[in-house]
């Protein structure tokens, strides 16, 4: 549930906008109606740490680029194309719902403190999934990833992280013998060099 705005009306362009929290204020600089968002590609010969991945598409003499997760249509004199750049999607083997989903703001503005899920598994019913307590199911493990708003900034999808570790019981065994080692340790310390007395340090 997306929280309700401080103040809503007109703002004129270069005008300052009071946002009511920790005494910040917003300049509107310039308003163009019909901005259009673009994108600059440059291929390189190697990736760098600001590297975006990206693909390239030739389709009649053209060249069109798709970032991540992005979709182009493409058209001829009678078929038309839908390409997309995506993710790895892996099928689950049964189904989810989110049934409901919640987002708390800080007090007095609209950025998220916490967010959870109620969602809907077979057989285990409804959970609840959140920043800081994933749901388990079938040897999966769901996090609370983050979240999408629509142009009003309300909340339409709840994003999830899936984690399989079929290794995790590997990392616990080790952690308990580290643990187990290091009290042994200090146990055969005693045992076997005991403290020597006052009078035979002399």
């Amino acid at each position: 549930e997306a929280p309700e705005p401080a103040a809503s009306g007109m703002v004129e362009e270069g005008g300052l906008v009071k946002t009511g929290w920790m005494g910040l204020e917003l300049r509107v600089l310039r308003f163009l109606p019909k901005a259009r968002e673009r994108w600059d590609f440059e291929e390189r010969p190697a990736p760098t740490p600001l590297t975006t991945s990206a693909v390239k598409i030739q389709f009649q003499g053209k060249s069109h680029w798709l970032l991540l997760n992005d979709t182009v249509r493409l058209f001829t004199d009678n078929t038309a194309y839908l390409v997309s750049y995506l993710n790895r999607r892996i099928d689950l083997g049964f189904p989810i719902k989110l049934d409901h989903f919640e987002m708390i703001p800080y007090e007095g503005t609209q950025r998220a403190k916490e967010y959870k899920s109620m969602v809907e598994f077979p057989t285990l019913g409804q959970i609840e999934i959140s920043m800081n307590e994933p749901g388990v199911y079938q040897g999966l493990t769901f996090y609370q990833a983050s979240f999408q708003n629509d142009e009003m900034g309300r909340p339409i999808a709840s994003v999830f992280s899936v984690n399989h570790d079929p290794g995790r019981w590997l990392k616990y065994l080790g952690s308990l013998v580290m643990s187990l080692g290091v009290v042994a340790l200090f146990w055969l310390r005693k045992v076997y060099w005991p403290p020597i007395p006052p009078e035979d340090q002399k």
